[in-house]
Order: structure tokens, then sequence, then C-alpha cells
């Protein structure tokens, strides 16, 4: 043995004799050479319903372990979230240097009374005076909390958080919008020590003359570390050890939860008069000066811009039925009328001209009503033979040859890639697949149009369903 390796297991025996480690493997409050506490930091001089209290889980080591896990407490009175990774430093107590360990987590009380926090519990493996390894439990001691009642009323929502802001961004100025334009409304609310579904729910944005359509929320919970040493100090081990948790983390910031939601609205207005958005409030509790506050965002103005009620832009509002001012500029409304009546006339011409025909030649308005309903029909057979072909659908085409020369519209000895399509589909085994394009085309070619009433045809029926 060299002197280095004697000197250290000098040290270790010296250790052991000096904590006196004895005792049977089994759950503890305490353990000779080993403590563990929990201390409570609060923000304010009170505790309120759902408000984050900091715990920290301190314990020192005079006895070498080897392994270890420690277990949250898990109870319905409290919500908890780890906040960054377990500590291990040397520290210097008593003449000797021992070890320390140190975590931090995040407690939020869900009702008010007492609420008491049960043990954390330290799952050790550790060497005795023997040098063999023992299992062994090590408890804290409960946490009771003294959380006083909400002071907001029943109706408000309530919020206990460090800090509260509400951010209100717009994609285009309210007040200068063109006809037909929308604007986007954003509302980015932040808040320390609360998670995302404390934030309180959209405020609800309606007012007469305005189309307004709400977009999905962005909720967030990140976790602040703290001052977090910079990671090119920290050892090698110490970095290997970092594990991130299931929320993103955020290094030199308040410790505990940081949650982030933004709300947006759409909004066009449907009058050029100018539209008044109200005020929005959100009341909070700062825990830190122990009051109730309230952020209000002012009230906003929608209208359109002035300089964009031209002429043309006057007609178009007439047209959409937005209500024109009174001072309308001059000539406005002029374009868009004329234009409309000129429609009118045209439509008016036809009907008359159909009237006309269904008292003079009832026959000839038949016809070109049978017509005009053969050519939709061959259309439509068209589009859907060339659809089927581009979707390679073998079963399709051949359904549509088959309903085609039922109706006797299609001879399929005119069609050369017939054969080819029947093997591919019923030989065993299958041929190769024809060219399904060519084939629609070909049938398209040696189509013949359909007799009698359109409507009722088979073939019309077999393509629909194709």
């Amino acid at each position: 043995m060299t002197t280095r390796s004697a000197a250290v297991a000098l040290t270790l025996v010296l250790a052991l004799a000096l904590t006196g480690l004895i005792g049977p493997a089994s759950a503890a409050s305490t353990h000779p050479g080993i403590r563990l506490w929990v201390d409570v930091e609060n923000a304010g001089p009170e505790i309120r319903p759902q408000e984050m209290v900091i715990l920290k889980v301190r314990a020192r080591f005079r006895v070498p372990v080897t392994l270890e896990k420690m277990e949250d407490p898990k109870e319905a009175g409290f919500r908890l979230v780890r906040v960054g990774r377990d500590l291990w430093f040397d520290v210097f107590e008593d003449g000797l240097t021992i070890r320390a360990f140190e975590r931090t987590v995040a407690v939020f009380p869900q009702r008010s009374g007492t609420v008491v926090i049960p043990p954390f519990v330290h799952h050790l493996t550790i060497l005795d005076e023997k040098m063999k390894t023992r299992k062994i439990d090590v408890l804290s001691e409960p946490v009771p909390l003294q959380v006083v009642p909400a002071p907001a009323p029943a109706d408000v929502w309530w919020i206990p958080a460090r800090r509260f802001t509400v951010t209100d961004a717009w994609s285009v100025p309210p007040e200068r919008l063109a006809v037909g334009q929308s604007t986007r409304r954003t509302l980015t609310i932040e808040a320390e020590g609360v998670f995302d579904d404390q934030i309180p729910p959209a405020p609800a944005l309606k007012a007469d003359g305005l189309i307004v359509f709400p977009g999905v929320p962005e909720r967030e919970t990140r976790i602040g570390l703290g001052a977090v040493q910079p990671e090119s100090e920290l050892a090698l081990r110490d970095r290997s050890l970092r594990r991130p948790g299931r929320l993103k983390e955020v290094k030199n910031a308040p410790e505990g939860p940081i949650a982030r939601v933004v709300y947006s609205w759409d909004i066009r207005p449907t009058t050029d008069r100018p539209v008044t958005l109200p005020a929005v409030t959100m009341p909070w509790y700062d825990v830190t000066a122990g009051a109730m506050r309230t952020v209000e965002i002012p009230a906003r103005t929608v209208a359109l811009a002035a300089g964009n009620r031209t002429p043309d832009v006057a007609a178009l509002e007439l047209a959409l039925g937005i209500v024109a001012p009174t001072d309308a500029p001059p000539g406005a409304g002029r374009g868009l009328p004329m234009m409309l009546a000129g429609l009118a006339g045209a439509v008016a011409f036809v009907a008359t001209l159909g009237l006309a025909l269904a008292l003079v030649a009832p026959d000839a308005l038949r016809a070109l009503v049978a017509g005009r309903r053969r050519s939709l029909v061959v259309r439509r057979e068209r589009r859907l033979l060339r659809r089927a072909a581009r979707r390679r659908d073998g079963v399709a085409l051949r359904a549509a040859v088959t309903s085609l020369a039922g109706a006797g519209r299609l001879d399929p000895a005119t069609l050369p890639d017939l054969p080819a399509l029947d093997r591919h589909l019923y030989a065993d085994p299958p041929g190769p697949a024809p060219d399904h394009r060519r084939l629609a085309e070909a049938v398209i070619r040696s189509l013949r149009p359909p007799a009698g009433d359109p409507v009722a045809s088979p073939a019309a029926r077999a393509l629909q369903r194709a």
C-alpha cells in the first residue's frame, strides 16, 4: 500500500470513528453522521393559496455515500416542482471537510389553513465502520405552512405572482385601417412564480361594427434557475450530471416557474364609423408587497383611415353594405352603380329571351336545355375519367367503361388497352399495369354523346360514383 492510499484509509477510519456510525439499516428521521433538514423561503410576510414557496432541502454527510436517491413528497394539498438540479459540494464544519447536498423545490399550497409538507425521504447506500455497504432511509421533518385566505373576492381571478406584465401589440395600427383590411391584436402575459394554467383566461373582445376571430392561445412554463455558475467553471463530473427537466430551464432568472401566455384576435371593421374597444383590466396579487394590484390596457379605437376614402373606395363601401358618411367625397359611387345597372340589364335580356322561346317555340327551348345538359354531362365524364387515370385507379376506369358500354355510348372493341387492364385486374398472377392516361384518352375519343335526358343516364351516375 502506498503512502497516499494509507493516508486516505486512515482519514476514512477516523471519520467513521468520530461519527460513531452504528444502528440497523432502516428508515429514521436522523442517522449518526447524517443530517437532513428543510428551510422555507417565501417572498412575502404571509403565504396565500397557490402562492409559490421555495423549499431548500439540505443535508450534511460525515459518512461515505456510494448511492443516493431523494424522494419528493406527494400530497393532494399542494403542487410541487423541482427547480434545477441537485447540488453536491464540500463544506468545512467542525474542523472537517464533509459532503453537502442541496435540492431546491417550489411548492404551491392549494387551500388556506395549515398545509403540511410530508418528509423528504433520502434513500442512501453508505459504508459502515467495517467498510460494508448498508442501505438506509433518512427522513426530513414535516414542514407545516400556515396559509391565510386570499384577499380577493370570489368572482375575481386569483393569481399570486412575484411579477406580472401584460404587453399589447397590433400588426396594423387599428386607427388607420384600409377598407376590408384586418389587424391582429396580441396580448402577451408574463408572470413569475406561477404556472401557465394560473394565467387569467382571454378577455372577451366584442363590439358592434367589428368582426373578431380569436386565435389559439400559446402557453409556456419555464423554470428559472436563479444565479447559475457558468458552465465553463463547473467540474467535468458536475457538467455530466446536468439533466434537463421536462420544462425548459432559464439561467440567471428568478427561481421557480415563469409563465408566458399569448392571446390573439384578428379584427376587421364592418362600418366606417370608429369603434371603441373597451379597456382590459387584469387584477393580480403582488406576493412581495402583499397587496392587490391591477394591470390596465387602455381602450383602443378601430377605424378606417380617412385618406383611403376616395370615390372608388366609397363606391366599394356602398356595395359591401358599409354605411357611407354624410360627407362622402363628391362623385363617390358613380362607377360601380353604372356597372351594376349594366349587369342587371344583361340578366333581364336573357330572362326575356328565355320567356319568348318558351311562348313561341317551346320545343326549341327544350332542345336548347337538353343540349346544354348533355354538354355538361360529357365535360364531367371527361373530368372524372382523367382524374381516375391520374390516380392510376384501374377499377374506376373499368367500371366507367362497363357502364358507358351498357348505355350504348361506347364500343369496348375500339379500346386496344382494355384487355391489358383486364389482365392486370383479374388475371392470376396479374399482368403489368397498362397506361391509364392513354386508356382514358381513348375512352374520351370514342365516347358518343348521351341520348335523351342525360340526368337519368346510368353512365353519368356510374362516373359520379367512380
